[in-house]
């Protein structure tokens, strides 16, 4: 069923005149990262917000009131915009940064991750185990696969071999999968 609405959906963008049909990349609304200073999508880009209290707070879901500034969503950029002032030259004041704030938007966007993976398993779009995950592969369901970061040198050899168009990351541990 869902192929058939996705053949309609681009017999439907084929017949549309191509001056009024709009490229999703190129109407994504883009971002400078205060401390790197690369503009990209947003949807690749943290956004933080400074709290009535004037606390720097993280904005993973992206629905906070005021005025936000964006940062690569690394570790690293973190700590160099924290190091620099880069937050509070931004926000042009005082601006409290919470002791381990690398290691909260760490834990926010990791949450955020794994609630997003039950959300797609809940709808049937995910599944866990090598078995159910080959046997969408051969389907050709498969567009991501997470290899948990603890597996051993089979499981790793295992998945060594994907085709281009799918990515494998092994970002979380097997407890957290």
């Amino acid at each position: 069923r869902r192929n058939g609405m996705m053949e309609m959906a681009t017999e439907t963008m084929a017949a549309t005149p191509r001056r009024v049909r709009k490229d999703a990349a190129a109407t994504a609304k883009l971002r400078r990262c205060v401390v790197t200073h690369a503009t990209m999508p947003r949807a690749a880009l943290l956004r933080l917000v400074v709290s009535p209290e004037g606390v720097l707070t993280p904005d993973v879901a992206g629905r906070l009131p005021g005025r936000g500034i964006w940062v690569t969503p690394t570790r690293g950029a973190i700590t160099d915009g924290i190091q620099r002032k880069a937050f509070h030259k931004a926000f042009r004041g005082a601006v409290k940064v919470p002791e381990g704030f690398a290691d909260q938007v760490e834990l926010l966007l990791l949450h955020r991750m794994l609630d997003a993976i039950g959300l797609a398993r809940r709808a049937g779009d995910a599944v866990a185990g090598a078995a159910k995950a080959e046997k969408w592969l051969a389907d050709g369901r498969v567009g991501l696969v997470f290899l948990a970061s603890d597996a051993g040198a089979d499981a790793r050899r295992r998945w060594q071999t994907l085709p281009a168009s799918v990515r494998c990351l092994a970002v979380l541990s097997g407890d957290e999968i």
